[in-house]
């Protein structure tokens, strides 16, 4: 199921799972996330993606990257051939022309999560996130696909200087992999399945969630609630508050929680 709202709040379950997907387009002109799920008696895919807002397209490249993940998710019963239907999306992706012939250079982050009999399989590329709750800890189990990465490791080997270093990070959040960059550079994935236990909780969320709250927020919004949909509507609170106090423009997100039974 793609969903095609600008702003809404969706649930479904199976036996072995609740879950919730929250959009808003907060205060942008238009909506350039996109998310969809497949879920059937033992199985959920969850797919989040965040269309680049300064490329062209933004929006038609996170809706490919969903509609398409959706429809292969018959054939994507593990982490490699996941992978594969990415780097087929990321492929097409790079290959749109504008009018004049001239390549689109659009892109898409995307955040996928399918869940088999209680066992996890996970891909990501860009800086959407996916979180495992458990216990009361909550773990990114993504990297953020971004300039920091590569700084931080050129400092580390002494490759670049303190003041290099100091002076790039301004820049660090810009994207070094996503949909459409053609050829991709990284992406995240689980080698084999990983088990789930009861009351683990699953976290997708584009970046317009964690840029307004931290961390910690956002654990307390996922442990203080057993219903998913409560957990969502209380990080779209944390957001809005976070946004207004600090008069910022609130930016498009998409966040979904799976919570294991």
């Amino acid at each position: 199921m793609y969903l095609e709202e600008d702003n809404y709040l969706k649930n479904d379950k199976n036996k072995y799972l609740r879950m919730g997907v929250f959009s808003t387009i907060g205060d942008r002109d238009e909506q350039q996330d996109s998310a969809g799920y497949f879920i059937s008696d033992d199985t959920a895919l969850i797919v989040v993606c965040d269309g680049m807002g300064g490329q062209k397209d933004g929006k038609r490249a996170s809706k490919y990257a969903v509609e398409t993940a959706l429809e292969q998710h018959e054939s994507s019963s593990n982490s490699n051939q996941l992978i594969d239907t990415v780097n087929s999306i990321d492929k097409e992706i790079n290959s749109w022309e504008d009018e004049e012939g001239q390549p689109l250079r659009s892109g898409t982050t995307l955040a996928l999560v399918l869940i088999n009999k209680g066992e996890l399989n996970w891909v990501s590329v860009g800086d959407s996130r996916i979180y495992l709750y458990r216990s009361g800890e909550l773990v990114q189990i993504t990297t953020d696909h971004n300039y920091e990465i590569a700084l931080e490791e050129n400092h580390d080997a002494g490759l670049i200087s303190d003041e290099f270093y100091q002076r790039e990070k301004d820049n660090s959040n810009d994207l070094i992999s996503f949909l459409g960059v053609g050829g991709l550079p990284l992406i995240d994935s689980n080698s084999s399945p990983f088990p789930l236990k009861k009351n683990d909780r699953i976290v997708i969320m584009t970046d317009g969630v964690y840029k307004n709250i931290d961390d910690s927020s956002i654990c307390k919004c996922v442990q203080n609630f057993k219903n998913p949909d409560d957990s969502l509507r209380a990080l779209e609170y944390m957001v809005k508050k976070s946004a207004d106090d600090n008069r910022v423009v609130r930016d498009n997100m998409t966040a979904a929680i799976v919570v294991i039974k």
